[in-house]
């Protein structure tokens, strides 16, 4: 009722863009009519409200210690502290139009710590039935990049590494490897594993670098064939040598098989994403729920819709099956979206911060835009 309340008012007062719900974090207090704080344990060490901010005078720092309490992680799984939005502003999952979403983020702290974490989640959208975010930012390995579901075969749509198109080919590595079948994880996992090598000996001095010549590199990559594991073609180039680009996409990812599978998920793209731990990046997203086999009562029977712009660029278009399918014919308890920022990640010896500002959920683009001057 609260989110019709501000759509009215706002309405009936100008006939330009709007916001449904808007925070710039100024007042320095979670302000409980527009946020829910259940997954913050300790607000006295886990929050605070810094002058360093994207816009306006204070941002809120988000800050996840090795330790902390968290609701929802059994037996030590996890580490979370994350805020989501307040249950009457939510999007709603049968929504006809898209609803738009813009903030500004910025990963803190010493940034080497994410490059050990395999998962480090730094804002989400969740739907009905969702075992995983619909919409995942991640920044595991020290690389952001954005993930999606289709049921239980996730999918990287975005990444600071490759751009959507390039990703395609990842998509396509993916779809032919089954997690159920040991010959298959073991072939990613130990090419994966030389990939990191190859990684730690080129952050070696300029001298010791130079020893990774193309011979050193044509040995590596004969030793993986030694393995005698099957290698899909996809991860070959034209000479038949292995695709580091590709391979060096996904060795960050945690848990690999999750994205084993095929999906009905189409994307595409030409930019990469911004690195958050250099700079703030201002995102905005498009959200239309829909999956092809929901039935109109358990969820909106359609292809469901994702765009993703970062710092003003288009870096994403997203068509498909998205989420969780669900029961026929019967309607989900909570049909809404809900979005949530902070770190929930791996647990970790060291702390992880998360700077977070401007945030904006609305009806088009232009409302949910940042309110000082884009980079």
């Amino acid at each position: 009722m609260f989110r019709e309340l501000v759509f009215a008012f706002v309405a009936l007062g100008t006939t330009h863009a709007y916001a449904f719900m808007e925070d710039s974090f100024n007042k320095e207090f979670i302000d409980k009519r527009l946020w829910q704080t259940d997954d913050v344990r300790d607000p006295d060490n886990q929050i605070e409200f810094s002058k360093h901010s994207r816009c306006g005078p204070k941002s809120i720092r988000v800050t996840l210690h090795p330790g902390d309490p968290s609701n929802n992680c059994d037996e030590g799984k996890c580490e979370r502290v994350e805020i989501r939005n307040h249950r009457d502003l939510r999007q709603s999952f049968f929504s006809e139009e898209s609803e738009w979403y813009g903030f500004s983020f910025k990963v803190g702290g010493y940034t080497g710590f994410f490059k050990k974490i395999p998962r480090v989640v730094v804002g989400q959208w969740k739907q009905p039935y969702d075992d995983n975010p619909v919409l995942a930012q991640r920044y595991s390995d020290g690389f952001f990049r954005i993930t999606t579901q289709d049921g239980p075969v996730r999918v990287t749509i975005a990444s600071q590494r490759l751009t959507p198109d390039d990703l395609q080919k990842v998509q396509s590595l993916f779809s032919q490897l089954d997690r159920t079948n040991k010959s298959h994880v073991a072939t990613l996992t130990s090419i994966t594993e030389a990939s990191r090598l190859r990684k730690k000996v080129h952050t070696l001095d300029t001298d010791n670098k130079n020893l990774f010549n193309s011979e050193t590199e044509k040995f590596l990559a004969d030793a993986v064939r030694q393995l005698d594991l099957e290698i899909p073609t996809v991860m070959l180039k034209d000479d038949n040598s292995i695709d580091w680009d590709l391979i060096g996409e996904i060795d960050g990812y945690e848990d690999l098989t999750e994205y084993f599978g095929t999906s009905n998920i189409d994307f595409s793209g030409t930019e990469k994403l911004p690195d958050p731990a250099k700079k703030w990046v201002d995102m905005t997203y498009r959200i239309l729920p829909g999956r092809s086999d929901y039935d109109d009562v358990n969820g909106p029977s359609r292809s469901g819709e994702f765009e993703i712009w970062a710092n003003g660029k288009q870096i994403v278009t997203a068509k498909g099956d998205f989420g969780y399918p669900g029961e026929v014919g019967k309607k989900p308890d909570n049909p809404t979206v809900y979005f949530k920022f902070g770190v929930y990640r791996d647990p970790y010896f060291a702390k992880t911060y998360m700077r977070f500002d401007d945030y904006k959920h609305g009806q088009s683009r232009s409302s949910v835009q940042p309110d000082c001057p884009p980079f």
